[in-house]
């Protein structure tokens, strides 16, 4: 048998191999590429209820304001870092609530709070007067919050005395010199009483404050007073030590109207005025 006949050129195999290499270097080329998914964003949850103890129930427009702040700069205002509002509707206390965080906003030297409020058509109703940390370590991202009554304004002129518990009680004279708010002061100075526990809390001109008190008849002490370490600049950290100082010395009150009197034996020590927000 001829071998010709299963012969074929050289040329036409190199022209059929260039043609299958092209077609495959083609189809590698042409192939699809797959692009990772961007992860996203991490995010920090905090959660829990709001409450308060008053048996009072919220009108449908009620609204209840929840938000995270950097409250590590005295000398400046809070930045809140996200805030979430929850309309009551049919609802009453306790509302659940749930805000996250972008952990990138978060630095492990701040220090930062979560707080609460709740309003009727603009109305300050309740408020936490409790400091409640978050974010920093060993702080739980499982954060109940209490609110204590404002006390509301009254329509007419003639208004009630106040009541020496559950009012927002702001600072206006200590040790007989009129007290004001230092430039980069973020809050007047103010004491609230509870009367559902012998506990007072507040704002001292630089830190949030605790602690406890004995009240019998007008006889009023407090004691274990404590707070938050944040520093601050003059006058403002001077003005909180001496405030402090002069509550441990409390022997007795008298209420007027909407004025409290601090009595050390017979002496006036300090004096504040009902605050109210609107």
């Amino acid at each position: 048998m001829p071998m010709n006949k299963f012969n074929f050129t050289l040329p036409a195999a190199g022209k059929w191999l260039a043609l299958l290499s092209c077609s495959m270097l083609f189809a590698c080329s042409t192939a699809p590429t797959s692009t990772p998914a961007s992860s996203p964003s991490n995010t920090i949850t905090l959660s829990g209820n709001a409450s308060y103890l008053q048996r009072i129930a919220m009108p449908p427009e009620a609204v209840l304001t929840v938000q995270v702040e950097d409250v590590s700069r005295a000398d400046a205002p809070a930045i809140v870092l996200a805030k979430q509002q929850i309309p009551f509707n049919a609802r009453q206390v306790p509302l659940a609530y749930s805000i996250n965080i972008d952990s990138a906003l978060v630095d492990p030297k701040h220090s930062y709070t979560i707080r609460a409020t709740i309003s009727v058509a603009d109305k300050l109703r309740f408020t936490t007067t409790q400091h409640y940390p978050v974010l920093t370590p060993g702080a739980s991202n499982q954060v109940d919050l209490l609110l204590q009554m404002v006390a509301a304004a009254p329509d007419s002129a003639e208004k009630p005395p106040s009541t020496l518990t559950n009012t927002r009680w702001k600072l206006t004279e200590l040790n007989g010199k009129p007290v004001s708010m230092a430039p980069n002061q973020r809050e007047e100075i103010h004491i609230t009483l509870a009367s559902d526990k012998p506990s007072v809390s507040g704002f001292s001109g630089c830190n949030r404050m605790i602690g406890g008190y004995e009240l019998d008849g007008d006889h009023l002490k407090f004691s274990q007073l404590a707070g938050t370490m944040m520093a601050c600049v003059s006058p403002m950290m001077e003005n909180e030590s001496e405030f402090v100082k002069t509550l441990a010395h409390t022997t007795s009150y008298r209420i007027s109207g909407e004025q409290l009197t601090l009595f050390s034996n017979q002496t006036v020590i300090a004096r504040f005025s009902a605050l109210y927000l609107k």
